[in-house]
């Protein structure tokens, strides 16, 4: 097993001999990286406007749930996708909630 600082040698190594054609993806040792992540990977921090981003998709999940008042596993669920996939998920979840009021204004 690597300890994380020789995995970010290993990253910055496979970054500086990049073979041409590979369009900003980095081979290494654990698998392959993109280039635009690598910069996450090798400071080991995430910046504050991607939490702060997670943090309030997180909190406008909550709120949407709290109307619908779902069962705790439809809880987990969504706040799962959504912190998995940020703005995604919680547009799935919009979605989802217009389709559901739709239906329940036809029965």
């Amino acid at each position: 097993m690597t300890s994380l600082a020789s995995n970010r040698v290993i990253l910055l190594y496979a970054v500086v001999r990049e073979p041409k054609g590979t369009f900003g993806m980095t081979a290494c040792a654990n698998g392959l990286y993109d280039a635009g992540v690598l910069v996450f990977i090798l400071l080991g921090w995430i910046p504050w406007p991607l939490v702060l981003a997670l943090a309030v998709v997180l909190y406008l999940t909550v709120v949407e749930l709290l109307e619908w008042r779902p069962h705790y596993v439809w809880w987990f669920w969504w706040l799962l996708l959504v912190f998995m996939t940020n703005f995604v998920g919680y547009l799935f979840l919009r979605a989802y909630g217009v389709y559901r009021r739709h239906q329940l204004k036809r029965a």
